[in-house]
């Protein structure tokens, strides 16, 4: 059986799947016990009786055709050599970019992070005893890091943060949002998921940022202690819609997983700094950066 993640997964995937090969594709995994009486009920029917996602792509009646046809929906530039197991692994791939926060697990460790063994990626919750060298591990977080960081931002840049919910922060969660000018400093403090997300849309509202995150390797700075929590911190250029340069920006995140909800990540605190162009004397160093730990 799916779950959550995995459905709104097959679901998406299987879109525009021909409705013929769809039913055909759940008469095979129930042996023909169970006929879909409608395109809904196949849908169903595929998710509740497959033990994984990699189950459902490898069926016969999902091509490679479909496959390509999927990734190039999604402006996923694929190449001819690729067989189908490298398209599954691109879709697989695709989908944990887009949903950091609501990764599919792999039962054949298809995603192109899991070079980790599973006690050292959090993606993954089975235990095991083995420990990832330090240079898997180190690769992980930044991958974390980086997927983190542009689907936070993505979610941020939407003009009417349709998708921005409470529902990405624990419900105690803080933030502390300052904005600086030249003269002043202007700060928010917020100690809940629902006032982290009001706090937010009135920044977007107000000030109609549009944020660009430097997510170069060597600009992204992340830490993971032996806990599980995982610090991510990112800095980047504020724009406006007029094509301007209005200011830079540095944000830190805490995120920790929700057992209570499939092991998501969510963030637990967060630290936003703001700065206008004319408060900036010179390129910041990030070496220097004025956010610390926010607990």
């Amino acid at each position: 059986m799916l779950n959550n993640i995995e459905e709104n997964f097959i679901f998406e995937f299987l879109e525009d799947f021909p409705e013929p090969d769809l039913f055909s594709i759940a008469l095979n995994i129930t042996k023909h016990n169970i006929t879909p009486s409608n395109r809904q009920d196949a849908l169903k029917i595929i998710c509740l009786h497959s033990t994984c996602v990699e189950t459902v792509l490898e069926k016969r009646k999902i091509t490679k055709s479909y496959l390509s046809q999927f990734l190039h929906k999604n402006h996923i530039p694929i190449t001819d050599s690729w067989d189908k197991p490298a398209l599954i692994r691109k879709v697989i791939e695709h989908w944990n970019i887009k949903n950091p926060l609501a990764s599919i697990k792999s039962e054949s460790n298809l995603d192109h992070v899991q070079n980790a063994s599973s006690s050292g990626n959090p993606y993954n919750d089975n235990i095991q005893s083995q420990i990832p060298d330090h240079n898997s591990s180190q690769e992980y977080y930044y991958q974390l890091a980086r997927q983190f960081s542009d689907w936070y931002y993505t979610l941020i840049n939407d003009e009417n943060l349709s998708n921005l919910g409470p529902e990405h922060f624990f419900t105690d969660s803080r933030m502390k949002l300052e904005l600086q000018d030249r003269h002043s400093t202007d700060v928010t403090e917020a100690t809940n998921s629902t006032d982290i997300v009001q706090a937010l849309r009135d920044v977007k509202l107000r000030y109609n940022f549009k944020f660009l995150p430097n997510l170069n390797p060597d600009a992204i700075r992340y830490n993971a202690d032996i806990h599980g929590q995982v610090m991510v911190m990112v800095g980047g250029t504020l724009h406006t819609n007029a094509s301007q340069v209005v200011g830079l920006f540095e944000q830190m995140f805490l995120l920790i997983r929700d057992p209570s909800d499939n092991n998501n990540w969510k963030v637990k605190n967060s630290k936003v700094m703001l700065r206008s162009s004319n408060a900036i004397e010179q390129a910041p160093a990030q070496a220097s950066s004025a956010l610390e730990l926010y607990s």
